[in-house]
């Protein structure tokens, strides 16, 4: 997966198997390893990442701007991260029916389009309340 470039905050985020490594463009040196307080946020690899602005502010209280990563993971995970300090804001799971699991994922400002390999179907959620609608 192709690494996601922050030239407002001069950092690059790459996925690392369940997780993402923050590297300053700066130096070059990596400076933070997103996974979550206190365990790794996916339980499997990451399949998508993508770095958004939003017009709305999400739920979290802790959250300082509209600038977010968001990370899904394989099992349907979808991680919600401030760039900018590297804290985990939310976390929710996607509803993947029975199969539970999530080949290709393709994210944007206004849905999530999962692709499931062993049914062969897309499922679409709203990018903002994560419910699915389609």
């Amino acid at each position: 997966m192709a690494p996601v470039v922050c030239e407002e905050l001069e950092k690059t985020f790459c996925v690392s198997s369940n997780s993402i490594r923050v590297y300053s463009m700066k130096t070059g040196l990596q400076i933070s390893t997103l996974r979550g307080e206190a365990k790794d946020v996916h339980k499997s690899k990451i399949i998508s990442l993508s770095l958004m602005r939003f017009d709305q502010q999400p739920q979290a209280s802790n959250f300082t701007g509209s600038l977010r990563l968001l990370s899904v993971c394989g099992k349907g995970v979808l991680a919600e991260w401030n760039p900018q300090t590297h804290e985990i804001l939310a976390r929710y799971q996607l509803d993947l029916g029975q199969e539970g699991k999530a080949k290709l994922v393709a994210l944007n400002k206004n849905n999530i389009v999962v692709y499931q390999s062993a049914s062969g179907c897309f499922k679409v959620f709203d990018t903002v309340t994560r419910q699915l609608v389609g």
